[in-house]
């Protein structure tokens, strides 16, 4: 079982400066078809040449209320997450179209709430970029902000403890890749940052508007990018407040 990551998180800087790329990776994440977005995107981040192919230029970038465009010949390599071990992605709870044409990838500074969302959509059978905006996204002000409340859970340990539901439901394997149900106590429980210490979560939105339904469920997802990391943690807003009341790990 792990705990996952403390490092720190990626930036929301306009453009990303190139980085060498790991050619053996490139040629690993080549994909066939585009019709399953998790792999286009993945390439998309690791291959500047076919970065470049699937943005329309000029791209249309918003910066807060400052809207310019940027030409082909002055975009540098946006490695999105390529260059971390794993990616987030947060669930309601309830289906997702997967048949819309159109998605949104989002990273959400959790203490800011300031996002940078990633426009795309599908052409042709072909995934492309049409524009990147950055937005002050808005707080319910009626109920506990799920993304708020989730930068301080994975940072203060005492408000960690205080947010999960005891006797915890426990999933992860052991050491033979057997699978281990448990409840732990409050004794058992050692503080986990989670994700980079959820500084920035990242969304997929599955329409250009970032719909997302208001439930009382929220389940934070992390996948591993060319490793074994496989995890969700299912968190319920019971009086208001969120609370984990699941912990699933089947990260090898």
């Amino acid at each position: 079982m792990i705990l996952l990551f403390s490092c720190s998180s990626r930036t929301n800087s306009k453009k990303v400066d190139s980085e060498p790329i790991d050619q053996e990776a490139i040629v690993e994440h080549i994909i066939e078809s585009d019709l399953d977005f998790n792999d286009f995107i993945l390439h998309f981040g690791f291959n500047p040449d076919f970065q470049k192919s699937r943005i329309k230029f000029p791209l249309k970038y918003v910066d807060l209320k400052t809207e310019s465009l940027i030409k082909e010949d002055a975009w540098i390599n946006d490695h999105l997450y390529s260059g971390l071990e794993a990616i987030t992605d947060i669930s309601n709870g309830r289906k997702v179209n997967k048949e819309s044409n159109e998605r949104v990838f989002s990273w959400i500074k959790t203490e800011s709430k300031i996002s940078k969302n990633y426009y795309f959509k599908m052409e042709n059978e072909q995934w492309f970029l049409l524009k990147i905006e950055i937005k002050q996204d808005s707080v319910d002000q009626n109920n506990e902000d799920f993304i708020s409340f989730l930068g301080e859970f994975c940072k203060d340990s005492i408000f960690q403890t205080q947010r999960i539901n005891f006797p915890l439901d426990m999933t992860f394997l052991d050491n033979d890749y057997n699978e281990v149900k448990e409840n732990w106590n409050q004794e058992q429980w050692k503080f986990s940052r989670f994700y980079y210490d959820c500084d920035s979560i990242a969304i997929l939105y599955y329409d250009s508007h970032r719909n997302f339904k208001d439930t009382d469920y929220r389940i934070l997802i992390i996948n591993g990018v060319e490793n074994g990391i496989n995890a969700q943690f299912t968190f319920e807003r019971i009086e208001g407040k969120w609370f984990m009341t699941k912990y699933e790990d089947y990260s090898t």
